[in-house]
C-alpha cells in the first residue's frame, strides 16, 4: 500500500483532513493534561485573582519604583529607543527612567509592546503629586501616609489612557508571576518523584506569598525576574533528572539568555547551571558535551549578548553596576558585614509582607508567626534530605542546586544592601521557586507519614487566608480614603460650637487621647473635618501640642485623610475623622499639661488658612483640648524639711525647703513647695504664698498655681508628687526682723480657701499654715 493510500485511510477514519485532526489531537491530549494538573490550575485561578484584585485596589505608582518602571515602558513605547541612566539621580519624585535605565529590557520590551497603541499613555500629570509627608513612622499596620503620592479619586478622559495602560503593564507582571508559579510546580514534580499534591503545594507556597501577589500586581521586572529564574531551574531539572537532550540544551539557552535580559542579578544562576551542566554530562561523550556547551552557550549570547555589549559601550561596564553605586542611595562607606547580618531579619519579614514602597506590612505577631514557619521549613530540608538520601538517586543534585542557587541569591542580596541604601525580600524573589519547593520539602521532613498531606494542606490554606486577607486587611486601608461619617455621628458633631476654615472646612470635634503620654513617646489626637465648599489647594493639617511659653513639645503635619485624602478633592458634604498620631519630644516637661492646637495651612507659602468662629470672628490660636503628659517614672520627693498638712482631703504639703532663710530687703529667696495628690483634686486651685511681719502684715506675695500652671491640680491622679518652686521678691522697704512664710490652696473663682488639718486632725486657722521664719536684713 502506497503512502498516499495510508494517508487517505487515516484520513477517512479521522472524518477530515489529517493535520486538522493532529491540532485536534494536540489539543485535546493538552485539556486532558491540564485535567490531570487540576491543583496547578485551581493555584494560577487563586494567584491571578488576587494579583488582579492589588492591580486594581492600588492607585497608580504606589508600588515601589514603579513611576520609573513605568517610564521605561513608555520610553520604549515612544520608539525612543532605549533610555540611559543619569548620574546621580536627586529627585525620587521626577519622573523618568532613572536607574532603571540601566536594568536588562525584558519586561519593558514586554510591557511596552501590548501598551503602545494605547493614546494618553504618557498624560501621567495626574498620578505625579508627591506626598512630603510620606512614610511617617508610624507602626507598619498603621495606614497613616503610605502612599508616595497624593491622589485624586477623579480621573478624567485625558487619564483614562494612563490609567489603562498602567494596569496593562501590571498584568504582564502578574503573566510572568504565573511563569513562577508554574515553573515551582514543575521543579515540585522534580523533586517530589511526581507527586502532584507536593508540587502543587510548592506552587501554592510561591502563589500564595503576600509580597509576591502583590509585586506581581504592578509595573516592576521583580516577578518576570522570579518567573525567568524558576523557568530556568526547571529546565536545570529536566537536564539532571531526564538527562541531556539537544532539546533541552536549546531551551537551556533560551532560558539563560531570557534570565540575563531581565535582571543583572541572574547572572548569578549561571554558575549553577554551570554545575548542573557538567552532573547531567559527566558521563557522555565529549563531543557530545562539546556540542551541547555550544548550543547553550551560543543562544545565550545570542539572546542576550547584545544588550551587555551596549553597556560596555555605553557606561564602559557591560553589567552597569557602577551606573548604581554613583546614584544618592550608594552608600559612601559599605555596611559591616556584622551590622549587614542584623538586617537580615527585616529582609525575611518584607519577603512575605512589605507592600508598597516597603512600609505596609503586617501585626508583628504574623510576622513572626510566618518567619519562624519559614526557618523551621529550611531546618527541615536536611531531616528530609538525610531520610531519603537513597531514595532521591539522581534527585539529590537537584536538591542541592535549589540550596545553592538560593544561598546564591542571599549572598547577592547582603553584597548588595552592604553597598546601597534599602533592601526588601523582594530582592529574594529570584529564588522564589526554590524557595517554595525546599520549604515543602522540609516541612515534610518534620511531618509523620500519616499527617504529611493534612499538615502541608493546613499550611497552605493559612498561606492562603494571609494571601486573602493582604489586599482587604492592609493593602486597601493604606490607600483607600477614610470613611464618610454617617448622618447620626454627623449631627451629634454638629452640635459642638463649629470652627470654620477659609469658609469652606468645617473643624467638627478634636478628641484626645484620655491617657496620658509621656516623654519620647506617642499619642494620638482624632481630628473630624466636613467639607463646605471646594478647596482648590492641597493644604496640610497641623496639630501640635503647646506649652505656656508657647514651646511646642509635639509637632505633626499631615494632608488631611493622613495623606489619602487631600482637601483639593473634597466634595462639599464630606465629613470624616483621622486620627493622627504623635510623638512628644523626649525634653518636653513633665508631668505637665499642654494645649492642642489644630489647623490648616499652606506648605508652599507657609501661611495658616484663617479660622473663624460661628459669629464670623477670627480665632488664632485654635485650642481644641488639653493633653497630659506625665513623667517616664513617677517622682518621689524626699522634702529637707517635712511637713504633715493635708489641704481639703485632696492634697498634702508634704514639706518645704527656703534658700537662703536669710535675705536682704529688696532681694529673692527661693521657696520649694512639695505636694501630693491624695485623691484626685476636683478643681484648679492657686496656691499663695505670704511672707507677713510679726504683726501679720503682708511684707512679700506670691500667688499662682503650683509650678506656674503648667501642671494644673485638676489633672493630678491620686498618688502625684510636684515639687513647686517659686520665687519670692522682697520690696525695699522690707523691715528687719523675723518674718513667716504662710502658705495654702484657694479657689480662683471664689477666693474660697481649702480647709487645712495638721497631722492631729486639727484645723488650721485661716485655712494658712505657717510654715516657717524667714530673716529679713537691711
Amino acid at each position: 500500500m502506497s503512502h498516499e493510500e495510508r494517508l487517505r485511510i487515516a484520513r477517512d477514519r479521522r472524518g477530515g483532513s489529517l493535520p486538522r485532526c493532529r491540532v485536534g489531537l494536540f489539543f485535546r491530549r493538552m485539556l486532558a493534561s491540564l485535567r490531570s494538573h487540576y491543583g496547578l490550575l485551581a493555584v494560577v485561578t487563586v494567584f491571578v485573582l488576587l494579583a488582579t484584585a492589588d492591580n486594581l485596589l492600588v492607585p497608580p505608582f504606589e508600588g515601589a519604583d514603579e513611576h520609573r518602571h513605568y517610564a521605561y515602558v513608555r520610553h520604549l513605547a515612544q520608539g525612543r529607543g532605549l533610555p540611559i541612566q543619569n548620574i546621580p539621580v536627586t529627585d525620587l519624585e521626577s519622573y523618568g527612567p532613572f536607574q532603571e535605565a540601566s536594568q536588562p529590557p525584558l519586561y519593558y520590551a514586554l510591557a511596552a509592546l501590548v501598551t503602545a497603541w494605547i493614546p494618553g499613555a504618557d498624560n501621567v500629570d495626574a498620578a505625579l503629586h508627591p506626598n512630603p509627608n510620606f512614610a511617617f513612622p508610624a507602626p507598619v499596620y498603621w495606614p497613616d501616609n503610605k502612599n508616595f503620592w497624593l491622589h485624586s479619586p477623579d480621573v478624567g478622559v485625558m487619564d483614562a489612557g494612563f490609567l489603562l495602560a498602567s494596569h496593562i503593564a501590571r498584568a504582564i507582571s502578574t503573566c510572568m508571576g504565573v511563569v513562577a508559579v508554574v515553573s515551582a510546580y514543575g521543579l515540585g514534580l522534580f523533586c517530589f518523584d511526581g507527586d502532584k499534591p507536593l508540587a502543587a503545594c510548592s506552587a501554592a507556597w510561591v502563589a500564595f506569598n503576600p509580597e509576591f501577589v502583590f509585586v506581581s500586581g504592578m509595573v516592576s521586572n521583580d516577578s518576570t525576574a522570579a518567573g525567568i529564574a524558576a523557568l530556568v531551574l526547571w529546565v536545570t531539572a529536566m537536564w539532571l533528572v531526564r538527562g541531556p537532550s539537544p532539546g533541552r540544551a536549546i531551551a537551556w539557552g533560551v532560558t539563560l539568555g531570557l534570565a540575563a535580559l531581565t535582571k543583572v542579578s541572574l547572572l548569578t544562576i549561571f554558575p549553577v547551571c554551570v554545575v548542573g551542566f557538567w552532573l547531567g554530562v559527566r558521563r557522555e561523550r565529549p563531543g557530545w558535551v562539546v556540542g551541547y556547551a555550544a548550543w547553550i552557550v551560543g543562544l545565550a549570547l545570542l539572546v542576550a549578548g547584545w544588550w551587555y555589549a551596549h553597556g560596555a559601550a555605553l557606561y564602559g561596564d557591560p553589567l552597569s553596576i557602577s551606573q548604581h553605586l554613583q546614584a544618592v542611595w550608594a552608600r559612601q562607606h559599605p555596611r559591616a558585614f556584622s551590622e549587614q547580618l542584623l538586617k537580615v531579619w527585616h529582609t525575611e519579614h518584607t519577603y512575605w509582607a512589605g507592600f508598597g514602597w516597603g512600609g505596609v506590612q503586617r501585626p508583628d505577631w504574623l510576622g513572626w508567626l510566618v518567619v519562624w514557619w519559614e526557618r523551621l521549613g529550611f531546618l527541615g530540608v536536611a531531616l528530609y534530605v538525610w531520610r531519603s538520601w537513597r531514595a532521591l538517586g539522581r534527585r539529590k543534585w537537584l536538591v542541592m542546586l535549589l540550596t545553592v542557587w538560593l544561598l546564591v541569591c542571599l549572598a547577592a542580596m547582603l553584597w548588595w544592601m552592604r553597598v546601597m541604601k534599602g533592601g526588601l525580600g523582594r530582592l529574594m524573589f529570584p529564588a522564589a521557586g526554590s524557595i517554595g519547593v525546599l520549604l515543602v520539602m522540609g516541612w515534610r521532613g518534620w511531618l509523620p507519614s500519616r499527617w504529611r498531606h493534612i499538615g502541608l494542606g493546613a499550611m497552605t490554606a493559612g498561606l492562603l487566608a494571609f494571601a486573602v486577607a493582604a489586599p482587604l486587611a492592609f493593602i486597601r486601608p493604606a490607600f483607600a480614603r477614610p470613611p464618610q461619617l454617617r448622618p447620626a455621628q454627623l449631627a451629634t458633631l454638629r452640635e459642638s460650637p463649629p470652627v470654620i476654615f477659609g469658609g469652606a472646612a468645617r473643624l467638627l470635634a478634636v478628641e484626645v487621647n484620655p491617657e496620658p503620654a509621656y516623654p519620647g513617646g506617642w499619642t494620638w489626637v482624632k481630628v473630624c473635618w466636613e467639607s463646605l465648599a471646594r478647596l482648590e489647594k492641597d493644604y496640610e493639617v497641623f496639630v501640635h501640642f503647646v506649652g505656656p511659653s508657647d514651646n511646642l513639645v509635639a509637632v505633626r503635619h499631615t494632608h488631611t485623610g493622613l495623606g489619602r485624602f487631600p482637601t483639593s478633592t473634597w466634595q462639599p458634604g464630606d465629613a470624616f475623622c483621622d486620627t493622627v498620631r504623635l510623638k512628644v519630644e523626649k525634653w518636653a516637661p513633665a508631668p505637665a499639661v499642654y494645649d492642642v492646637e489644630v489647623g490648616l495651612y499652606d506648605r508652599e507659602r507657609g501661611e495658616r488658612l484663617e479660622a473663624r468662629n460661628r459669629a464670623g470672628d477670627l480665632i488664632a490660636p485654635v485650642y481644641m483640648g488639653r493633653v497630659k503628659v506625665w513623667a517616664a517614672e513617677r517622682l518621689i520627693v524626699v522634702p529637707p524639711h517635712p511637713t504633715n498638712y493635708i489641704l481639703g482631703d485632696q492634697i498634702a504639703l508634704l514639706g518645704y525647703d527656703v534658700e537662703p532663710a536669710e535675705v536682704q530687703a529688696g532681694e529673692a529667696f527661693m521657696l520649694t513647695l512639695y505636694w501630693r495628690a491624695e485623691r484626685k483634686p476636683d478643681a484648679d486651685y492657686v496656691a499663695f504664698v505670704h511672707l507677713v511681719d510679726e504683726g501679720g502684715n503682708l511684707v512679700a506675695q506670691v500667688d499662682g498655681p503650683p509650678q506656674r500652671g503648667v501642671y494644673p491640680t485638676s489633672w493630678w491622679a491620686e498618688g502625684d508628687e510636684v515639687v513647686d518652686v517659686r520665687q519670692v521678691v522682697l520690696s525695699t522697704g522690707a523691715r528687719e526682723g523675723i518674718h513667716w512664710l504662710v502658705v495654702g490652696l484657694y479657689r480662683w473663682e471664689t477666693m474660697e480657701r481649702l480647709p487645712v488639718y495638721a497631722g492631729d486632725g486639727t484645723r488650721v486657722p485661716d485655712a494658712a499654715i505657717r510654715l516657717t521664719r524667714v530673716h529679713v536684713v537691711q
